[in-house]
Formats: C-alpha cells, structure tokens, sequence
C-alpha cells in the first residue's frame, strides 16, 4: 500500500493560488487519484470556486474522486488530542481548560504544526486501513511569509524538543517535507516585479535553509503571444493607427514583460516557469480549470519525476 504525496501551493498574496489549487485537484482527480484540496484561507476562496458556499472542518467530497477541506484551529488541536488521549472525558477537561486554551494561543507554531500533522494523516499509509485515505493532497498555502513559517515548524520543534511523541511527530514530518518523492512545493507568481522578488526570496529560503523540494514556478494570468517578430515591427511602426493598434501594442508589451520576468525566475531558480493564461473574460469556468490542470499538473510531476499520475492513482471511483 503505497503513500500518498502532497503539494504545497505558495505566493504573494493576490497571486491566484487557489486557482492553480483547483486546477491540479480537479486534473489529478481526473486522471483517477483520490484528491484532496484544502483550504487554510478564511475568506472561502476555494469553496467560491466550486460554487459551494462553506468547507467543512473535515474532508468531504465535491466532485467524483476530489475532496476539500478547510482548516479550522480549533478543530485542529480538538482532533489531535483527541487521537492522543484517545479517553474522550481527558480530553474534554483538557480542551475545555482555561489554562489550556492560553497556552495553546501563545505557543507559537501549534497550530501550523497541527496541520502539517493532519496533512500526514491524510497521506500516510496505515496498518489498520486498506489504503490512505489519498492519493493526492494538495494544500492552497497561505501567502509566501506565513508559507516559510508553516514548513519551518518541524525544524523548530527538533531543536526544542529531546524525546516523546512530539519528537517522534517533528521526524516523520521532516521526513514526509523533504522527501522529494513525496512532496513538492509549487510557487505561484505573476508578470509583476514585487511577486516574483518574493517568489526568488522565499524559493532561496526553502531550497538552501529547509532543503525542501520545489517545482518549476508558475507564472499566472500571462498575455498569449498573437503576433509574430514581423507582425510586431509592422504594429511598432504605426504610431497612430487607433484602438485596434493600441490594443495591440499593449498586449505586446504585457507579453514582453511576462517574459522578462520569466527569465528571471529562470536564471533565479535554474527552472522554466510554467505560464498560465489570462482569463479575458473574468469569469473562470470549470473547463478553463481542467485545462490548465492537465498540462500543469504532467508538467509539475515530470519535474518532479513523479511520472505521471499520483502514486496510488486508480481508474475507479473510491468513495
């Protein structure tokens, strides 16, 4: 029984993470693995974009073979202990105690420990189940400062804590993040200069201080090239042509710039960015994110040399 694998999905805010988010879950559940997205933003972006009105704290199917979820800290630290005390009164007296719910709220890092600690419930094999519950989990992270802090976690708690099952928890997620056959992170940019120096300044941070593996960046909302190097002299020669040509000028330039910081996330992170279209329409339809899925999600795994499904994918539905 093979374990499952996990993507995290980071950027400046703004930067449309949760729409590559869907994109991937959407094309990794069509190739026949068992998905499951979740959501760590309070806003309900996620849930927006499958025309749902609220995730629960508990993963529940949306579609054949994806699930969503949405982190809720409370429930968090609930289920945690619960899974620990295993005696529901302990862990009532426990939870319910003041002394508790301040200590909770002051130590730093519990809450994105407990995640990441959910995130390897979700993927892990287990001796008492069939098979995990997913092939495929793929977390829509929170903007890139708060990303770094989440993945640092169970540095940190190595170095604080000697023995006991905390310990034993800081290993194996340790283990699971820099595992480059089982996780990858996924940066998320824009054409714009303030995203990608955040995108080269937070790749620099989980590459050389984490040891994290990382994918290809991607590039969101880029202008499609339309006009050939000849057809581009012909548009730059006609100074005052009218609308059609402004038109035409401004998408040429926004496509230039686009490239321009494509190369250099290349030349900053050794890899070439994959580009996601701009949506003209405004409206981003569940084709348009099947789409992109596909061809983002073979390329990502042939970056990361995961072939070309999930490991455990199947061609059946499982719930």
């Amino acid at each position: 029984m093979a374990a499952g694998r996990v993507i995290f999905v980071t950027g400046k805010g703004g930067v449309g993470k949760t729409t590559i988010t869907a994109a991937l879950g959407l094309a990794a559940a069509g190739a026949g693995s068992r998905t499951l997205m979740i959501e760590t933003a309070a806003d309900g972006s996620l849930a927006r974009l499958f025309q749902i009105e609220k995730l629960d704290s508990k993963p529940c199917w949306i579609a054949d073979r994806l699930a969503a979820v949405a982190v809720d800290p409370q429930h968090l630290v609930r289920d945690y202990f619960s899974r620990l005390l295993r005696i529901p009164l302990l862990t009532n007296r426990l939870l319910d105690s003041a002394s508790f719910r301040a200590l909770a709220d002051a130590a730093p890092g519990i809450v994105e420990f407990l995640l990441l600690e959910h995130v390897s419930t979700w993927v892990d094999a287990s001796f008492w189940q069939r098979r995990q519950r997913f092939d495929l989990v793929i977390v829509d992270g929170p903007a890139s400062g708060h990303m770094r802090k989440l993945l640092r976690v169970p540095r940190q708690l190595l170095g604080l804590v000697v023995a006991g099952p905390l310990r034993h928890a800081a290993l194996h997620l340790e283990s699971l993040l820099t595992n480059p056959d089982r996780c990858v992170v996924v940066p998320v940019s824009l054409a714009e200069e303030l995203a990608v120096t955040e995108t080269l300044e937070t790749w620099a941070v989980l590459r050389q201080e984490l040891f994290l593996p990382l994918s290809r960046p991607i590039i969101n909302r880029v202008f499609p090239r339309r006009f050939s190097r000849s057809e581009i002299e012909k548009i730059a020669r006609h100074e005052d042509g009218g609308p059609l040509f402004e038109a035409a000028r401004y998408a040429i330039a926004m496509r230039q710039e686009a490239e321009r910081h494509a190369r250099a996330l290349r030349r900053g992170t050794g890899k070439v960015p994959a580009l996601v279209p701009e949506a003209f329409s405004g409206v981003i339809t569940p084709s348009d994110l099947c789409r992109w899925g596909r061809r983002l999600l073979a390329e990502l795994f042939t970056d990361a040399g995961w072939g070309t499904k999930p490991s455990g994918s199947r061609t059946h539905a499982t719930h």
